[in-house]
């Protein structure tokens, strides 16, 4: 009695988690279908601009005298009319020489000590109620401080606003990616993420995700839109924005690259606290996100569908063990066809999902050591697993 007890909970198990793996692993190939669609469609077209977005960008550094120089270096060879651009550098709370490193160059820098509220959402969030309405733009565009904009940013992103677009997300993609080792495991990581799927979701008509660096906003809804001061402030933005009516689009032209950490000691606190932060704001979002679903609010139902989607989705490597589990809690405790239909469904689930990641470093154009990066997936799975657990 207590062995089939146990057998039947083993195969219910084995069923919903390889139900769950399926079930992301056929909407992220729908999704990577309408990225290639998406971004061929983008090569083949290619958006120009006339260039006349005036542009106000803005970086918040805390303790970023490393890193900053370089970063406005790479601002001041933008390929943009320079007075058509205005920057504005936030040292947040420094205890180091950013501010110095930052009036080296011709920006405004703002000093900011507020020990009690820190973090990067209240930086902006004060920046931003203090720049003067008399001098406007028609974007403010957020960067981190250890970050490298191309030089055809701005021209890319002025194209999309001057076509209409009230938010778009910048391709955040990684600095050094063929240095391999970790660096460029997560550039195969960010390709998924903050490249295909992005340029999937729109192309099916729902709204990118924002990823915290390359965002550009309207500098109405910049102003309407208060930063708040959640760990993946960024994350609760793009979500509360789709609530209001309004979708953030993507271009991924408009690329940007940003410092990923070396080794998985340094990085294991961030993973940490996003883990933390995506599961507070899924709590907080999915059920208004289903409930605009429900109602056919502005914007129809899958564009929220999707979006509870995307947040709900666990890490690719999560996904796949997942997946993996429930096939194998099938093979040994199923019966019958459900039993076979179950390891069918978790082998095919399992080979979409590791074809999506193949597909996103060809559209990505990696080089060969991002794809021998990938050697190492299998223990940076057990490795998130362990993040998951303990965030």
């Amino acid at each position: 009695m207590i062995l089939q007890t146990c057998q039947r909970a083993g195969a219910s198990v084995g069923a919903v988690a390889t139900l769950v793996g399926v079930t992301y692993s056929g909407y992220l190939t729908a999704v990577g279908v309408a990225a290639s669609r998406a971004l061929a469609k983008r090569e083949r077209v290619p958006l120009t601009a006339d260039r006349t977005t005036r542009f106000r960008l803005v970086i918040p550094a805390h303790n970023e005298e490393a890193m900053i120089g370089e970063a406005l270096q790479a601002v001041m060879a933008l390929d943009y009319p320079s007075d058509l651009v205005d920057v504005h550098v936030i040292a947040d709370n420094c205890t180091d020489l950013t501010a110095q490193i930052a009036r080296s160059f011709p920006v405004n820098v703002h000093e900011r000590t507020a020990p009690d509220a820190r973090g990067k959402g209240m930086a902006l969030r004060w920046l931003i109620a203090k720049l003067p309405p008399g001098q406007p733009s028609d974007a403010i565009v957020i960067l981190d401080a250890d970050s490298i904009v191309e030089p055809t940013f701005l021209t890319a992103l002025s194209a999309r606003f001057e076509r209409g677009s009230e938010v778009v997300q910048a391709y955040y993609a990684v600095r050094d990616e063929a240095s391999g080792g970790e660096v460029s495991l997560r550039s195969a990581a960010l390709s998924v993420r903050h490249l295909v799927r992005p340029a999937g979701r729109v192309e099916l008509g729902g709204s990118s995700s924002l990823y915290g660096n390359g965002m550009a906003f309207t500098e109405e809804i910049a102003r309407t839109f208060a930063w708040s001061s959640h760990l993946t402030e960024d994350l609760e933005m793009g979500l509360r924005l789709l609530l209001a009516g309004t979708r953030v689009d993507f271009e991924p032209s408009a690329v940007v690259r940003g410092e990923m950490p070396e080794s998985r000691t340094h990085a294991n606190s961030q993973h940490q606290r996003w883990e933390t932060g995506r599961r507070g704001v899924a709590r907080t979002y999915v059920p208004r996100l289903l409930n605009a679903a429900q109602e056919g609010s502005e914007g129809g139902r899958w564009i929220y569908l999707d979006a509870v989607f995307d947040i709900a989705m666990p890490p690719m490597g999560t996904l796949v063990a997942t997946t993996g589990t429930g096939s194998l809690f099938l093979a040994l405790f199923g019966q019958g066809s459900s039993r076979k239909a179950g390891i069918a469904g978790g082998s095919v689930g399992i080979a979409l999902l590791f074809g999506h990641v193949l597909q996103s470093l060809r559209l990505a154009k990696a080089p060969p050591e991002v794809y021998r990066s990938l050697l190492g997936a299998p223990r940076n799975i057990i490795w998130k697993l362990g993040v998951l657990a303990e965030s």
